[in-house]
């Protein structure tokens, strides 16, 4: 097995202490609210959330994170960051992402991850354009970085309803056992070329972002 094939398990591991565990994108208020009750409907919601939001901005700014990388462009990394700042009105979601990255670059320095501070990603972005950057300096390829992070999303997703609904486990694995071949074409999807091409469409995930700060009982931070 290959050292960088070791390293982008490491990279998306859900045991990764960056605090992703805290997270739920917003379900803990369709939870609440009765719109996800099972596996059929934890089902829909991940799958939504990764091909209309997690995919077309976080796992495609993820992959022009290792191009800027590639060139070490910084100012390509910064611009990305600027864009995903505009697009994100839910205050709980942009928190979430930039708390996250800050862990998984200060927990790269701290661990060895990456051992020439050179090769570091610029400071203060998101988790997915820090996860995009470590990514290319360890010598994952660019695809399997984007496949890595999506399929990581879906995992924090899945443990995060294993919580809230509560599902089982095994029910847990269906999920992403269904969820695979998806994973796989939307990988292929969300490669693009120029950060024009980033886009979102979840206007109902946003709403129940901003509506999360309010409800009266909350397991999750997001």
């Amino acid at each position: 097995m290959s050292t960088e094939l070791l390293s982008l398990i490491q990279l998306s591991d859900s045991a990764l202490p960056i605090g992703t565990y805290a997270h739920s994108w917003g379900l803990e208020t369709f939870v609440q609210r009765g719109a996800i009750k099972d596996r059929a409907s934890a089902t829909t919601a991940i799958r939504d959330l990764l091909l209309n939001s997690v995919g077309p901005t976080d796992a495609a700014s993820c992959g022009l994170a290792y191009v800027a990388a590639q060139h070490n462009d910084s100012k390509l990394y910064f611009d990305l960051a600027e864009q995903l700042i505009a697009s994100r009105w839910a205050s709980e979601l942009h928190e979430a992402a930039l708390s996250t990255g800050k862990r998984l670059r200060k927990l790269a320095l701290e661990s060895g991850l990456l051992t020439d501070l050179s090769q570091m990603p610029p400071s203060d972005a998101y988790h997915c354009l820090v996860f995009g950057w470590l990514a290319n300096k360890l010598g994952v390829e660019r695809s399997d970085a984007v496949t890595a992070y999506l399929y990581s999303s879906a995992n924090a997703m899945v443990s995060a309803l294993v919580r809230l609904i509560p599902l089982g486990h095994t029910d847990g694995q269906r999920i992403l056992n269904e969820l695979k071949p998806e994973i796989a074409a939307m990988s292929v999807r969300f490669i693009i070329e120029k950060p024009e091409s980033l886009h979102c469409f979840a206007p109902m995930t946003d709403l129940a972002s901003v509506q999360h700060e309010q409800l009266y009982s909350r397991l999750f931070q997001s």
